[in-house]
């Protein structure tokens, strides 16, 4: 459980990582589909000529069923991630990427229902205080009078569609961890996800072309720098995926790995977006840490 625990809470930190560059993108005026291009475009420039050197592009045994789970995946998360980004553009950073990141609770539901995983009513506070202190950051920003109402209502619509489609990515995910048979390596798994980013990003890009000019400086740093963060991330999640599915605590490993994410993201708005940490924010500090050691027992 230990191993697993730190493999998840890692892959978090890496996620917020990843949450620190999208918003450093969008406030620098990066489009997300060119964004998202440059940055799995240079994650397959990484993985690709690693692959052919090492002879595992091409990997012994096959499984089709895994596969199709992990591009579903990435679908769920190109639709997910585009609707998140767009919230990043202005104000509000925490308050929008903790509404976006709580499809950990629809994973967790879904699996303690559907497919019948162990939940304990200790397990179930903790969501519920994971839930509440998302709510509480998500009430916690600067002053909503300081962003345009009109984008501030069109963000809250993004969110809940970010929330629900990121939900059911995690599922797929969940889902390939349950499959029995022939696994596929985790860089495997990374390339077709990295992949299925540059044919739906890539076609975005060419169908809405934009007429100014992308800021390629600020475009190439977030994006390269994605790039290795994201391959990094990657192994950490298909990690923490093997040990928790092996233990059969695959439904709390989203809640933990967001929740640390949304932690973390907390800490970082006011440090580097010079961000406004209130005392509902501590708050829901206060409850993460709660909910994370709950959702463990």
């Amino acid at each position: 459980m230990l191993l697993g625990l730190i493999l998840t809470m890692a892959t978090g930190l890496l996620w917020c990582g990843i949450g620190s560059l999208l918003t450093a993108a969008r406030r620098g005026g990066c489009r997300v589909d060119h964004f998202y291009l440059v940055a799995a475009l240079g994650a397959l420039i990484v993985i690709v000529p690693y692959q052919l050197i090492t002879g595992t592009l091409i990997p012994a045994e096959w499984s089709w069923p895994i596969a199709w789970c992990i591009i579903l995946n990435a679908l769920f998360n190109v639709v997910a991630n585009y609707f998140g980004m767009l919230t990043l553009g202005k104000g509000n950073a925490a308050v929008y990427f903790g509404l976006c990141r709580m499809g950990f609770a629809v994973s967790f539901v879904w699996a303690v229902l559907v497919w019948g995983e162990k939940a304990t009513l200790i397990n179930v506070m903790g969501i519920i205080c994971l839930v509440a202190a998302v709510f509480l950051t998500a009430k916690g920003g600067k002053d909503t009078s300081e962003i345009d109402s009109k984008y501030n209502h069109k963000c809250l619509v993004w969110c809940i569609i970010a929330l629900l489609v990121g939900g059911m990515a995690q599922l797929c995910l969940m889902k390939a961890n349950k499959l029995h048979g022939t696994d596929l390596p985790f860089l495997t798994k990374a390339e077709l996800l990295l992949l299925t980013y540059t044919i739906c990003f890539g076609i975005s890009a060419l169908i809405f072309r934009a007429k100014e000019k992308p800021n390629m400086a600020v475009l190439l740093k977030t994006g390269l720098s994605w790039s290795v963060v994201a391959v990094a991330s990657y192994g950490c999640l298909f990690a923490a995926l093997h040990r928790m599915g092996e233990i059969g605590r695959l439904s709390i490993m989203f809640p933990i790995a967001c929740s640390t994410q949304i932690l973390s993201f907390c800490v970082v708005t006011p440090l580097v977006f010079h961000e406004r940490f209130t005392h509902r924010q501590i708050a829901a500090v206060a409850l993460i840490i709660i909910g994370i050691f709950a959702v463990e027992l």
